[in-house]
């Protein structure tokens, strides 16, 4: 594992390549405050942020096991994710979510997601659902991508559990959030795929490759969603690019996946800038302030 770290003022800059699973999991030992993974030309990139600061412990043997939902076959991949909260499991696959307890009994499920966001407004073609639970906060999120050729528009769907244990898949256990994340540079509109999910203690996080309706690669674009505002019903969020005109049929840096801290530390908000893609990288520089 190569590690590039750079310090200026009261700023940290750490890269870091994974070369192998030992690597991941020696980002437990890090004392750090918060991160971003990239995903560039095949090279994972980490820059820590709240990783776990204690090796981790032994694996616990596994007490359940069951069958949850098989692929429709009507969209292939299935795309299957999911997360585990205090008292249920949801799982997501294109596209479906369930609800199930911890010995494997449905508790509500399978629903189509398309039904699910229904509510907001969700009508066009949809995919690659994505789900995770945020310890924090005691709330679920589940993410899904939209996009219509003919209208050209492109949205992110994304639904936060009211509590940990959502017992309905309705508004009464969830808020819904549809959000327009079509790009437009000229007279060329983008499109999102390849879904990143993720969250710290202060936002939610989502990334997704961007490509043109008319048929060609885009950059990548990182949405970061205020968290108290979606905690409540409220939206407050931005979206940042790895490029600013990515009107071009030659490929970009991508992927990008956002990472997830378990350590809650209440810091300023982490600012992005975007800096050396001449070089074919980006960086993602995290400003903390001691």
């Amino acid at each position: 594992m190569q590690i590039l770290a750079r310090r200026q003022r009261k700023d940290f800059l750490i890269r870091m390549h994974l070369k192998s699973k030992a690597s991941v999991a020696g980002l437990c030992k890090w004392q750090s405050v918060g991160a971003i993974v990239l995903v560039v030309g095949g090279a994972c990139s980490v820059c820590p942020t709240g990783l776990a600061q204690n090796a981790p412990g032994p694996l616990a043997p596994i007490t359940e096991s069951w069958e949850g939902m098989s692929s429709d076959f009507l969209y292939e991949p299935p795309d299957p994710h999911g997360a585990a909260g205090p008292n249920g499991v949801i799982q997501v696959v294109n596209v479906r979510l369930a609800y199930w307890d911890k010995q494997g009994r449905a508790i509500w499920g399978p629903t189509s997601l398309n039904d699910f966001f229904a509510g907001v407004g969700n009508r066009f073609f949809s995919f690659d659902p994505r789900a995770l639970y945020d310890r924090q906060s005691g709330r679920f999120y589940v993410l899904l991508i939209e996009q219509d050729d003919a209208t050209q528009q492109s949205f992110l769907n994304l639904a936060v559990s009211k509590t940990s244990h959502p017992v309905t898949s309705t508004a009464s256990d969830w808020f819904f959030y549809r959000i327009s994340n079509t790009r437009t540079v000229g007279n060329t509109k983008f499109w999102g795929d390849y879904p990143g999910l993720g969250f710290d203690s202060q936002a939610i996080y989502t990334s997704v490759n961007l490509y043109a309706f008319s048929g060609y690669n885009g950059d990548a674009q990182i949405g970061v969603f205020n968290k108290s505002a979606f905690l409540n019903g409220t939206t407050n969020y931005a979206f940042v690019y790895t490029m600013d005109s990515p009107c071009s049929p030659v490929r970009s840096p991508a992927v990008i996946a956002p990472a997830t801290s378990f350590i809650w530390l209440r810091l300023p908000f982490p600012t992005i800038s975007r800096r050396a893609f001449a070089s074919g990288r980006l960086r993602i520089r995290w400003v903390v302030r001691r």
